[in-house]
């Protein structure tokens, strides 16, 4: 039984959709609450990582901050310090100038532990600075008093001008400013400023810190190097400080327009407003925190402060989920679920398979046993194991005989048995899975029968393959008709005559291409109509077409010519042969019309006789003078040698020797044959015999003159080429004639291709060509020789006219004889390159009439000629 594939497959299919559907709902579900689980932690973990990331930098500055205040606080107490000289009380901020000279020794001393001041200053209460220790990279020097500048001016010595006795002041974070402008190269910077007093509480002036801004943002950067990508430091204002973007950082320093609050303004507004927090957002995920740089106790209003803020993109894998990292682990389990659901399924699907199976045959078998059709049953080796009664019948074997034997030794033709095995090799293989075809089968008796058979395999319950199923109908009778109509068919549209059908009311029923190119009119547009349409004068001359009729309609085949009338007005002639056509019983269904255009042929045909007739009185006079030139030169020559041949022959009491006798002997008849080659020729000439046209395919002539003349091309050592165009139609023609035709032009073009110093080359090119009344095919044959003179061209073809010593010249006048019995036409011409010559030999494909020089022929249809 032949295994339904496809629908197995989808048993299987279904059946494993239904396993697979339960397991693996069963399956998403717990992966489902395993990805949420997974993702919801790792997700806060990673928003914990960025609180800890902001709070680490917050730390890292808060510290270094905190030092520092540590320092100016411990700078301003130990400037009110007093010692006791000579019982005296100082301070190191009075004026004195030993005073002035112990601090600022200290300060320098104290500028090169701490290693965090690029600046120690002391200013008077109007701003002049007393005392300034400049770190100068490690090797703390103090100014000299010419250097010493004012300071009274600048901000932040007006905002230490208004703090109270303990309050502290520190400046924003911003890069250093000398002399008005900004240091190159960058020098970021926050200062710390205190009120001093002397140990009398006297207001002496300020003490100012300048910090090294490097080293706080190179702490806060250490602190944050886990979110360095994404981690930042901005002012008050949103301007940043510390970003991934350096070229982002102290905008604020050069008036930029961009800065962090108009990148981000809806969250910047709950930035700024908080301590602390974490932001939502579509596209990303922001933490921030608020560095506070001095201790709660000495915050004012005006106390700058600055925001640690982290900014995550929501494509950042940590915040896309946890598929990514368990895929290989989901994925696992889906392909191992799905394979165990597959392999289920298969097991459930084989078992009802191979129970429906063993049912299916036993139903199929009795059908095969009684249709109508031929039926074959065979293993992978072509054991038969079934065969139906018709199959038996139609062989002439019994049933029982059949069974076992090989199919293809016994049944397949012998021609038709290796691509029958190899059809069956396919079919096992599984390159193709079902295929119809036509195959000859053959009979006990060896008579053989074209069946059309349908093969398809048998497969058993696991798919695979044990043998063919074979059906198929006897279509040796149904084959040949097709052939005979296919054949019929392709004749009558490749006609290069009309072809009408009318059924018996004289509509038309099909034209064929040739009369839409004659006449003008499409197919549609005389379909149904009769053909009365292409009348000249459609009234005229009524009883000749009654005459038609009533010979058509008997039974007989009427022959005449037509005088019609194209679609565009014009008049044209055509000579026709009309017959009826009969159905299987006999009787008429139809009747076909063969038409031919002859109009120009009619035009021509009486202008050429009066010329002709004129031409042949003014060259017959020249003819008989070559005729007598030939005649005396080219018999006179040999009848000498035989005279002389015959003289020493005839001698009395001369001892010849056989062998000079036999040599006189051979050259008396060589020119006897010379000279009745020339009076044949000769014949040709003046009375050429008629023609015995047959319907001839042009590529058997061709290939039987060039095995003709096979002796001449060994003889020269020429190379000759034949290309012939397929498809070509057959000609009606003198087989005969036309191997003398192309054996005379190929001879010649050898001869002429022999004198060009090197190996003949000919090339033969054989085609069809369309011309205005009538298709014709074309042969041109091309030489390698040293072409033709012009002089001479117009002359080749006249009869004794020769370029060679030997000849009568009347070879080229034949050929062009019989080439114009044909109805045809011959050219020479030297190629446009100069080199070598052409002859062209056009014949058309038309049947000759009796103006063609034919033989009569018996006809045995009723013949009813007459002209309209």
């Amino acid at each position: 039984m032949p295994v339904n594939k496809g629908k197995s497959d989808w048993n299987t299919l279904g059946l494993f959709s239904v396993i697979f559907l339960i397991a693996g709902t069963f399956l998403f579900l717990v992966a489902l609450a395993h990805y949420w689980q997974v993702t919801l932690k790792e997700r806060t973990d990673f928003k914990n990582s960025e609180i800890s990331s902001v709070l680490h930098g917050k730390t890292a500055v808060e510290q270094k901050l905190a030092g520092v205040v540590s320092d100016i606080n411990f700078l301003a107490a130990y400037g009110k310090h007093y010692q006791t000289r000579y019982g005296n009380v100082y301070s190191f901020f009075d004026d004195d100038h030993e005073q002035k000279r112990a601090l600022t020794r200290f300060l320098r001393v104290f500028s090169r532990e701490k290693q965090v001041y690029d600046q120690i200053r002391f200013l008077d209460p109007d701003g002049r600075e007393r005392i300034r220790i400049n770190y100068n990279k490690g090797s703390p020097y103090p100014v000299a008093v010419p250097d010493l500048q004012e300071k009274s001016s600048r901000y932040y010595f007006q905002d230490v001008q208004g703090l109270a006795k303990d309050e502290l002041y520190i400046s924003p974070l911003d890069l250093n400013i000398e002399n008005g402008e900004i240091e190159i190269p960058y020098k970021p910077v926050i200062r710390l400023a205190k009120s001093v007093y002397n140990a009398r509480k006297q207001y002496k002036g300020s003490l100012l810190l300048n910090v090294i801004g490097d080293g706080l943002l190179q702490g806060f950067r250490e602190a944050t190097d886990s979110a360095r990508k994404h981690i930042m430091l901005v002012n008050k204002d949103g301007y940043w400080i510390s970003s991934p973007d350096k070229e982002q950082e102290w905008g604020f320093m050069f008036d930029r327009p961009d800065n962090f609050s108009t990148l981000f303004p809806t969250a910047w507004e709950q930035i700024k407003n908080e301590s602390a927090g974490q932001i939502n957002t579509a596209s990303n995920l922001i933490t921030y925190t608020t560095i506070n740089p001095l201790p709660e106790a000495f915050q004012t209003e005006s106390t700058p402060h600055w925001k640690v803020i982290s900014v995550v993109p929501r494509s950042h894998p940590a915040l896309q989920g946890a598929f990514g990292k368990y895929r290989f682990l989901y994925g696992s389990i889906l392909l191992l679920l799905a394979l165990g659901s597959l392999l289920l399924a298969s097991t459930i699907i084989r078992h009802r398979q191979s129970k429906m199976q063993v049912a299916f045959e036993q139903r199929f078998r009795k059908v095969l046993e009684h249709i109508d059709l031929l039926a074959v049953g065979m293993d992978i080796d072509g054991t038969i194991t079934f065969c139906n009664q018709a199959l038996a019948e139609l062989t002439d074997w019994k049933r029982e005989d059949m069974l076992g034997k090989n199919w293809f030794d016994v049944f397949v033709s012998q021609e038709y048995r290796s691509t029958a095995r190899k059809t069956m090799h396919d079919l096992n293989a599984g390159i193709i899975d079902e295929i119809s075809e036509d195959q000859l089968i053959q009979t006990r008796d060896g008579e053989l029968r074209k069946v059309d058979w349908n093969h398809t395999l048998m497969k058993d319950a696991g798919g695979e393959i044990i043998g063919l199923t074979c059906i198929g109908e006897n279509v040796t009778d149904i084959r040949a008709q097709e052939k005979q109509i296919l054949t019929l068919s392709r004749a009558v549209e490749q006609s290069p005559v009309v072809v009408m059908i009318v059924d018996t009311l004289g509509e038309i029923q099909y034209v064929n291409p040739r009369f839409t190119e004659v006449t003008g009119y499409q197919p549609h547009e005389v379909i149904g109509k009769n053909p009365s349409i292409l009348r000249s004068e459609p009234h005229a001359e009524s009883e000749k077409y009654e005459y038609l009729w009533s010979s058509i309609r008997s039974g007989k085949t009427w022959h005449g010519i037509f005088k019609n009338r194209k679609k565009n007005g014009e008049i044209y002639w055509a000579s026709a042969s009309i017959s009826a056509l009969r159905d299987n019983q006999g009787e008429i269904a139809n009747y076909i019309g063969v038409q031919e255009d002859i109009t120009t042929r009619r035009e021509l045909e009486s202008e050429l006789d009066q010329r002709n007739r004129e031409v042949a009185r003014s060259k017959t006079l020249a003819i008989v003078g070559r005729m007598a030139s030939m005649v005396a030169h080219d018999l006179r020559n040999p009848l000498s040698s035989i005279k002389m041949s015959l003289q020493i022959l005839s001698k009395p009491n001369q001892d010849i020797a056989g062998e000079y006798s036999r040599e006189l002997k051979r050259i008396a008849l060589q020119q006897v044959g010379y000279m009745e080659n020339n009076l044949n020729d000769l014949l040709n000439y003046a009375r050429p015999p008629a023609l015995k046209p047959q319907w001839l395919d042009i590529k058997n002539v061709m290939n039987e003159t060039i095995n003709m003349l096979q002796g001449v091309i060994s003889k020269h050592q020429a190379d000759v080429k034949l290309n012939i165009q397929t498809g070509l139609p057959t000609l009606y023609a003198d087989q005969s004639k036309l191997r003398l035709i192309f054996s005379n032009l190929i001879s010649n073009a050898i001869q002429a291709g022999a004198k060009s110093g090197g190996s003949a080359e000919i090339f033969v090119d054989v085609m069809s060509r369309l011309g205005e009344s009538t298709p014709s095919i074309q042969i041109e044959v091309f030489d390698n020789g040293p072409g033709i003179d012009d002089e001479n061209i117009e002359q080749l073809f006249e009869p004794f006219f020769t370029t060679r010593a030997q000849g009568t010249g009347l070879g080229l006048a034949i050929v062009k004889g019989f080439v114009e019995q044909h109805r045809g036409s011959i050219s020479l011409h030297t190629n446009l390159d100069g080199k070598g010559a052409v002859c062209t030999v056009q014949l058309p494909v038309s049947i000759l009439t009796e103006s063609s020089n034919i033989d009569p022929a018996p006809k045995t249809e009723a013949r009813a000629e007459t002209e309209t």
